[in-house]
């Protein structure tokens, strides 16, 4: 009797370390940080101090081999000062996936939310903030077309959008290495000789009109998410003892969409709000095909309050600093 008593003693204790143990189909709490993401701006793969000092945070996807949702993460720049790295620990079942990461320089910027019930990567979206003035990045595993590099292989057949792709299996640690390129266009804005309509000399509104706000993780924007952004001019004075003249300027942010022509830009009366002029975008970069469409500068010269002309502008270099 005591035998058997001793038998079912040993079969009940290995029956817990099995109910108990990694023998089962969740793997999770077996698994802990078995992937480490390393986070690097690309164009300056050696200098840590800079993505520290710019980037706000970063939000990474997971998604698996059949592109559904599996989790997501947002790491701050004080999750990275924690963990002593800049990048982040995962842990993962066994299996492929698919990692999509996003970082900005401002906090105002968000990822739209997501659920289990949006599980397709073409589903997901990203939604701008109100303001295009975040510095965004984005983090795919070949050099997009649209970071203004070329492809370093032009007869590659895979695509620049590609996402990251890891996989994971039981045993060592898995490490990544996650390149940010910028993810937006910059359009600056100048303006010479104007006069407000009461011959002072208020700063003109610059007013970007069109702008999607919506995009996918492959750059796919939402049409249906269009709005129109106004921002002051900054002022700055040039000239000699005798004469002198001002130089006022404004800088958009713009995500990467096709140039419409929905798109505009339109100079205002700060105080009246009257429009003194404007050009569609896509004209404007057909009649000046030097113009870098994805640093986009673009001149308005006035007389008093009267346009002139729309140029490209010569002096060689951007005056106003972006704030990355």
């Amino acid at each position: 009797m005591k035998h058997a008593t001793s038998d079912i003693l040993l079969s009940i204790f290995i029956l817990f370390i099995f109910n108990s143990g990694c023998v089962n189909d969740d793997m999770a709490e077996c698994l802990t940080d078995n992937v480490k993401l390393d986070f690097n701006l690309y164009a300056y793969p050696n200098d840590s101090t800079r993505f520290a000092r710019h980037i706000h945070s970063v939000d990474v996807f997971i998604f698996d081999s059949d592109s559904l949702f599996v989790t997501r993460k947002r790491v701050t720049r004080k999750d990275m000062a924690r963990i002593g790295f800049l990048g982040t620990n995962i842990s993962l079942l066994p299996g492929k996936y698919l990692i999509a990461c996003w970082a900005n320089a401002d906090s105002s910027t968000h990822i739209s939310p997501m659920s289990k019930c949006q599980t397709l990567l073409g589903q997901t979206s990203v939604s701008m903030s109100a303001v295009p003035g975040d510095s965004l990045y984005y983090a795919p595993a070949k050099i997009h077309d649209n970071s203004g590099y070329a492809l370093l292989d032009p007869g590659s057949q895979i695509r620049p959008d590609t996402l990251y792709k890891v996989d994971i299996n039981y045993g060592g640690r898995q490490e990544k290495e996650i390149d940010f390129i910028r993810a937006y266009r910059s359009i600056n804005v100048y303006i010479i000789g104007y006069t407000d309509t009461k011959g002072g000399k208020q700063p003109p509104l610059v007013e970007l009109s069109d702008i999607s706000t919506l995009y996918d993780f492959k750059y796919h924007t939402i049409s249906s998410e269009k709005k129109s952004f106004s921002k002051p001019t900054q002022t700055t004075t040039y000239g000699t003892q005798d004469s002198t003249w001002s130089l006022w300027a404004a800088r958009f942010f713009t995500i990467y969409e096709p140039i419409t022509d929905y798109i505009q830009i339109k100079i205002k009366d700060s105080e009246t709000n009257l429009q003194l002029g404007f050009v569609t975008l896509k004209k404007y970069l057909d009649e000046h095909p030097d113009v870098d469409p994805d640093d986009i500068d673009i001149l308005f010269e006035f007389s008093g309050n009267t346009l002139i002309s729309i140029t490209n502008p010569q002096w060689g270099e951007n005056q106003v600093i972006p704030g990355y």
